[in-house]
């Protein structure tokens, strides 16, 4: 819940969060969660989107079918994957799936 201060000692508690909000909840970098949350329900305009987090959480656990969350999430992870040429591909690392708990492990 995001927590908004509008006075000295008054806080506002909101479900809703702004879009560079909603991509740092889901995990996506701005420019990803732009691309692909076009059928995810909104308030506000197209111009100014604010997303709710139970909204968000109903994406991320792939229960919206407009853009399903899961493939967005693959394709992030490949473009970060790719290496300039002559880069040695050392890097290793795992990601943990939140709907199913998986656990994918990449290697360099």
């Amino acid at each position: 819940m995001k927590e908004v201060v509008i006075a000295e000692g008054k806080v506002i508690r909101t479900p809703w969060l702004r879009i560079r909000e909603a991509a740092i909840y889901c995990g996506l970098a701005l420019s990803v969660f732009r691309a692909h949350s076009k059928g995810v329900p909104h308030g506000g305009s197209d111009r100014t989107r604010l997303y709710n987090v139970d909204v968000l959480d109903m994406w991320i656990n792939n229960l919206i079918e407009e853009a399903p969350f899961n493939k967005i999430l693959k394709k992030a992870i490949r473009r970060k994957r790719r290496r300039a040429p002559g880069v040695p591909s050392s890097d290793k690392g795992e990601m943990i799936n939140p709907t199913n708990g998986k656990v994918k492990v990449f290697k360099g």
